[in-house]
């Protein structure tokens, strides 16, 4: 008779901890958005996160009893499983929220975004070349945006700042040493009957110069003085570094 009553209080005592539902909901919105962004450029991220979330599910779903609230569990479980739980939740939402981030005009954000971006793309890509490691903090009108490759479509990156003279010469300095073209607009002239920039080089390319010559007016500066440095060439996009080193303007765009 003591015996069925204890076991009848022991059922009283032990309930269902909401984070039963919360755990459960967290990883159902993890693999819907995870399983989305694996068509993306950044599958590389997301599909690891979408096996893990599955995992975590299955365990959730097999491992109901353990959540229940009892008086025998200890302080110390409870605060290891807090911790745990509060690391796993912050990588999985900072992970899912990162996407939808990368247009954020913070400078100290910048690296974040960066690491992010290049982490699709194979080790030693043109692209992790091309892009600068931070923003200087002297920068002015800086401006960021990277967009990612969507199945078929192609992503793309948008850098732009003004910085002083000596960073320029630095970034001029590594570009030298790793583009594969260089186009020095101080070597070619504007025509304004055709109303185009033209080299008296025949083997350089007018079509190309004018192309990189309206990226350039995009950002109302003048193409004059600017030098253009080709990182890559891709199907859709080609990796460009610009500067001027008169205005301190910088350019990364692919």
């Amino acid at each position: 008779m003591i015996k069925a009553v204890n076991e009848e209080n022991n059922k009283e005592e032990k309930v269902l901890s909401p984070w039963y539902i919360i755990d459960k909901l967290l990883l159902i919105v993890s693999l819907m958005i995870s399983s989305s962004l694996c068509l993306t450029h950044y599958a590389g991220i997301f599909m690891p996160l979408f096996g893990i979330s599955v995992v975590l599910l299955i365990l959730n779903i097999a491992n109901k009893k353990k959540y229940y609230i009892s008086p025998e569990k200890g302080e110390g479980r409870k605060s290891k499983t807090v911790i745990l739980r509060t690391l796993v939740y912050a990588v999985i939402i900072g992970l899912i929220l990162m996407p939808f981030n990368m247009r954020r005009q913070w400078k100290w954000f910048y690296p974040l975004q960066r690491s992010f971006y290049v982490s699709g793309f194979a080790k030693g890509n043109a692209i992790g070349r091309l892009l600068p490691k931070k923003i200087p903090s002297d920068a002015e009108k800086y401006y960021v945006n990277f967009r990612p490759a969507v199945l078929q479509a192609s992503g793309s990156v948008d850098i732009k700042y003004y910085t002083d003279r000596g960073t320029v010469d630095e970034y001029i300095g590594k570009a030298e040493k790793e583009c594969i073209g260089k186009y020095d607009f101080s070597q070619y002239y504007f025509d304004d009957y055709t109303q185009m920039w033209t080299a008296d080089d025949e083997n350089t390319g007018t079509r190309e110069i004018n192309r990189f010559a309206q990226i350039i007016e995009a950002d109302e500066e003048n193409p004059e003085n600017c030098v253009v440095y080709v990182y890559g060439n891709y199907t859709y996009n080609t990796a460009l570094a610009i500067f001027n080193t008169d205005t301190g303007y910088v350019r990364f765009y692919y």
